[in-house]
């Protein structure tokens, strides 16, 4: 069940393993400390949410935050730097879609539809020459009125 900042990025921590890439979690300053050879790519980053607490029958919270998945192309080819592109926008399809099965089990972990998900393409994004998608998204998740109801 997704209910903070934590459990939202052990999610795609978990999400990164399974499709075999690194994960990173923050602001851009934390990605950008970490270039120049330090990533292995690819990279799945997700960025620090921003969160909303609202009520619907009983308190959920909204989390509102992108994905991006980057790998890097050197080289300056443009084969390369398409081929980049055209993996990492398979791979930012594959994490909508196993975000919308997992919305989708029992019991639910958190509720998503990617169809409001915006995703845009980042082009020579970093000093690494890193190449992929961002990809804006929301998902609800359950909120706790009381000190001992998520644990």
């Amino acid at each position: 069940m997704i209910t903070n900042p934590a459990t939202l990025k052990l999610y795609f921590a978990e999400l990164a393993a399974e499709f075999g890439c690194s994960f990173v979690y923050g602001n851009s300053d934390r990605i950008l400390n970490r270039q120049l050879s330090s990533l292995k790519y690819p990279v799945l980053w997700l960025e620090t949410p921003e969160m909303r607490l609202r009520r619907n029958g009983t308190l959920v919270r909204d989390f509102h935050t992108a994905f991006l998945c980057l790998t890097d192309a050197p080289g300056g080819a443009e084969d390369v730097q398409d081929d980049a592109l055209d993996e990492m926008h398979l791979l930012t399809e594959q994490v909508l879609q196993r975000m919308q099965a997992d919305s989708e089990t029992h019991p639910t972990p958190f509720l998503f539809d990617m169809e409001g998900a915006i995703s845009e393409q980042k082009y020579k994004w970093s000093g690494d020459d890193d190449w992929g998608w961002r990809t804006e998204f929301e998902l609800t998740g359950a909120a706790c009125e009381t000190e001992d109801c998520c644990e």
